[in-house]
């Protein structure tokens, strides 16, 4: 098949975010509450592996998760020549040579896999006390409590040229305009991945829409903010614009 490197990679990122893998039993599951994400992995399992899984449906905390789950000791084999563990907070992991011989555009693609699963991006309003102010909080995120995890994300990110790059033990942070913009047009988000019940304003929101709707803030005159009478006209606001970036 055609790169066959590279979709084997991006079954790899599925399961280091959302999936795991029990050497022991030969065991392989991959849980999200996606749809288009569980339909991506098992497209990839098709691709790579020639195996056919099916969907169950399990309960979330809020809606419902949907599952792949398939035994085999081949898949399994093939897919720890290149990690260790996929993967406890605990698990050091390094990055497979294969993924260091990548091309910019295959870096992409794969980092887009995972800020589909375990990354997202949020716009809020802040009133600045001391200044007196509106302002917007722009933040492209990717989550991770393993610090290795953490590790390859940000060496994959600076390869394709995002390096101002913030962090904590449970995630990556992007929150200057040009590397926003940059991660935007670079990366970005997959048409039907959504945003989770965690938000406070936008649940429900394609991720990819929010992320338009966060570049096209940029464009709004100084002070327009403070036209407003409080943070709640100005996420309706907001929210008025999506229809017309979607």
């Amino acid at each position: 098949m055609k790169n066959r490197k590279l979709q084997k990679a991006r079954i790899e990122a599925l399961l280091l975010t959302d999936g795991t893998l029990i050497e022991k039993y030969n065991k392989i599951s991959f849980a999200n509450t996606s749809e288009t994400l569980i339909n991506r992995f098992r497209k990839l399992l098709r691709e790579v592996f020639g195996r056919e899984v099916k969907v169950g449906v399990g309960k979330g905390r809020i809606r419902k998760l949907f599952i792949v789950q398939l035994t085999s000791k081949r898949i399994c084999s093939d897919l720890l020549r290149d990690f260790n563990s996929y993967v406890t907070s605990k698990d050091h992991i390094v990055m497979p040579e294969s993924w260091s011989k990548f091309t910019i555009r295959e870096l992409r693609i794969l980092l887009r896999d995972f800020f589909d699963t375990d990354g997202g991006c949020s716009l809020r309003v802040s009133w600045r006390k001391e200044r007196k102010c509106f302002e917007l909080e722009r933040t492209i995120f990717l989550s991770s409590r393993n610090d290795s995890v953490r590790k390859l994300y940000k060496i994959l990110l600076k390869k394709v040229g995002i390096r101002r790059i913030g962090e904590t033990k449970e995630k990556l942070t992007i929150t200057n305009k040009e590397d926003i913009k940059k991660f935007a047009k670079l990366i970005g988000f997959s048409p039907g991945v959504r945003i989770g019940y965690d938000s406070k304003h936008w649940v429900g929101i394609e991720k990819r829409n929010l992320l338009r709707l966060i570049v096209k803030t940029y464009e709004f005159p100084k002070g327009f903010l403070q036209t407003f009478n409080s943070k709640r006209e100005i996420i309706s606001f907001l929210r008025s614009l999506l229809g017309s970036i979607s």
